[in-house]
């Protein structure tokens, strides 16, 4: 939550808040330091991971912070996909919005690009 664009999605995010995420992510570090890798991917190494795909909502308030990872990932050519859709909040795959439908499809028409390429790789 130290990313200063969140606080100007805050009020969009009708489920997620800076003061909520921040306890959340107290409890869920634990003893460990607030960054360090395990609590927060941005700041660890992308080593031995294959490509990351993203897809955000542009009114969820990890939105600046996937934008950051998606520079992040792409310095190390390590971004699959980086998928942004506009007014949709967290999870919004998961709902039964239009976009949802449209990211759904993205998802799989891009698993389906990389194993049909697996495929033919294989098939050498």
């Amino acid at each position: 939550m130290q990313n200063s664009e969140i606080k100007n999605i805050d009020h969009l995010d009708p489920m997620l808040s800076i003061q909520g995420l921040l306890e959340a992510g107290k409890s869920y570090a634990g003893e460990l330091d607030l960054m360090d890798p395990i609590v927060s991917p941005l700041f660890g190494s992308f080593d031995n991971l294959p490509p990351i795909s993203i897809f955000a909502g542009t009114h969820d308030i990890l939105f600046p912070d996937a934008l950051k990872l998606v520079e992040k990932l792409k310095k190390v050519n390590m971004l699959g996909m980086f998928y942004k859709a506009e007014g949709m909040l967290h999870d919004w795959v998961l709902y039964l919005f239009k976009e949802s439908s449209d990211g759904r499809k993205a998802i799989s028409d891009y698993l389906k690009s990389k194993t049909q390429l697996n495929n033919q790789i294989d098939s050498f």
